[in-house]
């Protein structure tokens, strides 16, 4: 079988009344900075768009899943992926 790791920001679950050491226990690493999680990471999963900054961690062959909207980019732009998009009304 294969190795599964999940690595973290600090304070990644603070918002949702998790602490470190409870992702911890969970059997999550725990990394210190941003720079960390994507040079050691094959998957990056955001709940937003990357920042500028964080797209320039990206490395060729990493997988990125977040929450972009990329509906107004030119295809060029959008990379391969899927889109999900949600309608209101």
């Amino acid at each position: 079988g294969s190795t599964e790791y999940i690595e973290l920001a600090i304070l990644a679950g603070l918002g949702i009344g998790f602490s470190d050491e409870d992702y911890v226990n969970a059997g999550a690493n725990i990394l210190d900075t941003a720079q960390e999680i994507f040079d050691t990471s094959e998957m990056i999963v955001k709940v937003k768009e990357p920042q500028p900054s964080e797209r320039a961690m990206l490395r060729e062959g990493q997988i990125l899943f977040d929450g972009k909207d990329v509906t107004n980019l030119p295809a060029s732009e959008r990379g391969i992926g899927m889109v999900f998009q949600s309608a209101v009304g």
